[in-house]
């Protein structure tokens, strides 16, 4: 999992080269504020809960959520 910031933005980025899908939990960065992230994959909205969010990652593939 990673985390980057350009301005307001945060991208938040995750990996899974398992077989099999993997379901996570994220603390996000003290600065990352925000009620939900973009899948920008899939359009799918993710809410984060304080400054938690939960993704499950496909096998196989990545997830890239965006702020904005």
């Amino acid at each position: 999992v990673l985390a980057r910031q350009l301005g307001d933005t945060w991208a938040i980025t995750a990996v899974n080269n398992a077989a099999a899908p993997r379901t996570l939990s994220v603390t996000l960065p003290a600065g990352a504020q925000f009620e939900n992230l973009k899948n920008a994959l899939t359009g799918e909205t993710v809410q984060v809960a304080g400054r938690t969010v939960s993704l499950t990652v496909p096998a196989l593939f990545g997830v890239a959520l965006i702020s904005r």
